[in-house]
């Protein structure tokens, strides 16, 4: 069984990912253009990022929500 947030943050220090939107634009988010729209139009794109999270030491992925207010979607 994997371990609650809580637990996991007193048993040890989590690494988190971070800057979701300067890795989309790195990979060709246009300005403008809803990165979570990318979750289903690019998947494979958003997991090579998590995935270069993990092998970088992150402990705590979040989901890809850049660019997932009102206005864009």
């Amino acid at each position: 069984m994997k371990p609650d947030l809580r637990s996991a943050c007193r048993a040890e220090v989590l690494v988190c990912d971070g800057a979701m939107g300067t890795q989309l634009f790195a990979r060709g988010l246009q300005p403008g253009e809803c990165g979570m729209a990318w979750n289903e139009q690019r998947r494979a794109e958003v997991f090579a990022i998590h995935e270069a999270y993990v092998r970088a030491g992150c402990r705590l992925i979040t989901t890809n929500s850049f660019g997932g207010t009102r206005t864009m979607l």
